[in-house]
């Protein structure tokens, strides 16, 4: 899976998949996107074991922004909804790109 680079200057940037802990729930990382310097990541939650037909259907996704402090990665929100809307926008078409039906 090879990713373009989007016309506004913002870089995808190639990783396996990842689960992180939200607040006691599992979320895969579907996406990283290097922005202006700073590293979004677009989250789905995590299901085990979930079978074809649910992979057809549409699944949201969520944008956060990862931080880091005393050398220990975190993640935030996106606080501003344009960059947000914007990074949601950048992340659609990866995935529309990749032929995967989610949404923001």
């Amino acid at each position: 899976m090879s990713y373009s680079e989007p016309t506004d200057g913002g870089e995808f940037v190639e990783e396996e998949a990842e689960i992180v802990d939200l607040d006691g729930e599992p979320f895969v990382v579907v996406g990283e996107l290097d922005y202006e310097g700073e590293i979004y990541l677009a989250l789905i939650p995590y299901e085990e074991g979930g079978d074809d037909e649910e992979e057809e259907e549409e699944i949201e996704f969520v944008v956060l922004k990862e931080t880091e402090e005393n050398g220990e990665r975190f993640l935030a929100t996106v606080d501003d909804e344009e960059k947000y809307a914007k990074i949601g926008e950048m992340f659609l078409d990866l995935f529309e790109e990749e032929g995967e039906d989610v949404s923001e």
